[in-house]
């Protein structure tokens, strides 16, 4: 295996109650020298989805470098059911902390998605990591 996986939260589908306001918040911590990854929404802009987050993306810290995008925003489409992807590439960066939690309108931690740190163990190595999400 090419990425070891270091898992404290996994689950493949998520539910929200985004007329509740809940929603969901995507933070990923990077460690190396450049990080390469995209977070897609894959029912939307077939064939290759809309991107919610990426590289490009302005950092929300510097130090760490973390990067972190609520869903949905305002301008965000919403769809009952729909996948969001996260693609890691280690072309410079060594490992990836990604986290996905679901919080309720007074950005209070309701519960932990995902949870996991992802280490190369071989240079050029890509991973995915999806989650189906439920919203009504």
């Amino acid at each position: 295996m090419a990425v070891q996986t270091n898992v404290s939260a996994e689950q493949p589908n998520v539910s929200i109650d985004v007329t509740g306001g809940e929603h969901l918040r995507y933070k990923l911590t990077p460690r190396g020298a450049r990080p390469v990854f995209q977070l897609v929404d894959t029912r939307l802009d077939p064939p290759n989805g809309r991107v919610l987050m990426s590289a490009n993306s302005a950092p929300a810290s510097s130090n760490p470098l973390t990067f972190v995008r609520k869903w949905p925003a305002p301008n965000d489409t919403v769809n009952s059911t729909t996948n969001h992807t996260m693609g890691l590439q280690f072309v410079a960066a060594i490992q990836y902390r990604y986290e996905v939690g679901v919080f309720d309108s007074n950005d209070q931690l309701l519960r932990t998605v995902i949870d996991i740190t992802y280490t190369a163990t071989a240079a050029d190595q890509t991973f995915f990591q999806s989650l189906n999400v439920n919203a009504s």
